[in-house]
C-alpha cells in the first residue's frame, strides 16, 4: 500500500511539473488585436525576447504611420508584466471612445485572440 501512494505522489508532482515544462519551451505568438474584437497572428518566434523586440518595433511602426497619415498623435502604453503594448487613437478631440490597437505576446497555446 505504501508503494501505491508513493506512485500517486510521484505521478501528481509531475503532472504539475509538466504544464511549466511545456510553457517554457513553446513558442511566442505576436497577436494584433484591433478595437472591434477582431485579431489576428503577426508572426511567432522562438523565445519571449524575440516576440518582445518585434513587439516594440511593430508597435512604434504603427505609432508612426498614424502620426504621418494626419491623425493626432495615438497614446502609447506597454507593459512588461502582460507583454503587451496598447495604442489609443483618436481622428480628432470630439472623438469621445477611441480606437485601440493592441499588441501582445503570448505562448502558443491560444487558437484564437484573448478577450480585450
Amino acid at each position: 500500500m505504501m508503494r501505491l501512494g508513493c506512485r500517486v505522489s510521484l505521478l501528481v508532482a509531475l503532472s504539475l511539473l509538466a504544464p511549466t515544462a511545456a510553457y517554457t519551451e513553446c513558442a511566442w505568438v505576436l497577436w494584433v488585436i484591433y478595437g472591434d474584437g477582431s485579431g489576428e497572428i503577426k508572426l511567432a518566434r522562438e523565445t519571449l525576447k524575440g516576440c518582445r523586440d518585434e513587439l516594440s518595433r511593430d508597435a512604434k511602426q504603427t505609432v508612426e504611420t498614424f502620426t504621418v497619415a494626419g491623425f493626432k498623435p495615438p497614446i502609447y502604453r506597454e507593459s512588461d508584466e502582460t507583454h503587451k503594448v496598447m495604442i489609443f487613437l483618436r481622428v480628432d478631440e470630439k472623438d469621445s471612445k477611441p480606437f485601440t490597437v493592441r499588441f501582445q505576446c503570448l505562448p502558443d497555446t491560444s487558437p484564437r485572440p484573448p478577450k480585450p
